[in-house]
């Protein structure tokens, strides 16, 4: 008699998990989030809506 896996066996084989890595991150000079880039978002979405809900 052979010892075939059954679907248990092969459904729940245990997985390697993968080693866990430390990041190193350096701190930023300048922040990345700007009152420009947040004006430029503002206006962007703006724009979308009126033309989504308005038409080009």
């Amino acid at each position: 008699m052979t010892d075939t896996p059954s679907f248990e066996d092969w459904l729940y084989t245990p997985v390697e998990q993968p080693r866990e890595n430390k990041l190193r991150l350096k701190h930023l000079k300048q922040p990345i989030w700007t009152e420009n880039k947040a004006r430029f978002i503002q206006r962007y979405l703006y724009s979308f809506v009126m033309v989504t809900k308005h038409g080009a």
